[in-house]
């Protein structure tokens, strides 16, 4: 984008601004495409919601940005049929984050708890600015091109790196055990010794016997 690749001008359905036309930034999909899915996995992991419903979130978003992508790209007023349908599989996900997923039992307890229910209500938050900028610059036309990176640009930082530090800066005092996992680092083996990494077993010490 910054070396002005990944763009293709449409007609605009309303010729607010001048021209009669409007860059759409495809490539700026590309990456929602690739991002929104790992967020959404990072989150949803953390929860006791099934692999089917995990799947079938990350699928609704999938469904979302392809919309968007479609939606911007159509000159027509068409283009608002696919932006509801990318609002409706939002909602979707947003059900999945607020009403569903805080109701299944958390392996790591309440602490877990407690910082998903706070990154889930963040990411919702963003998730919501989202359609309205697209509203308000591929859809409406109503801001340029260059007010429209700038607001995409700072909701991707909040959505991105700034709720990534948060919620792991989070789940950092978290035992990786209370997720049924085990640490990467050779150190937190407690249960492994030995050069190959074997697994050792303590012999079960007979019960003493009663004396007379």
């Amino acid at each position: 984008m910054a070396s002005d690749l990944g763009a293709t001008p449409i007609t605009a359905e309303w010729n607010r601004l001048g021209g009669g036309t409007r860059q759409i930034w495809y490539v700026r999909y590309i990456q929602w495409f690739i991002n929104a899915p790992l967020l959404l996995l990072e989150l949803l992991l953390a929860t006791g919601l099934s692999l089917s419903d995990i799947v079938t979130a990350v699928f609704m978003m999938m469904v979302t940005i392809v919309c968007g992508l479609v939606g911007a790209l159509v000159e027509s007023t068409y283009k608002w049929g696919y932006f509801t349908m990318g609002i409706a599989s939002l909602l979707y996900v947003i059900t999945i984050f607020l009403v569903i997923a805080p109701r299944t039992t958390f392996a790591a307890g309440s602490r877990i708890r407690t910082a998903y229910i706070y990154s889930a209500g963040w990411l919702t938050f963003m998730f919501i600015l989202y359609p309205i900028c697209w509203g308000l610059s591929e859809g409406g036309n109503k801001i340029k091109p260059t007010s429209e990176m700038v607001f995409y640009g700072i909701l991707d930082l909040l959505a991105g790196p700034f709720f990534l530090f948060a919620f792991i800066s989070r789940m950092r005092g978290i035992d990786y055990e209370a997720f049924g996992l085990e640490s990467g680092k050779p150190t937190d083996y407690r249960r492994f010794s030995g050069e190959n990494g074997h697994h050792t077993e303590k012999t079960p010490q007979p019960a003493p016997t009663a004396t007379a």
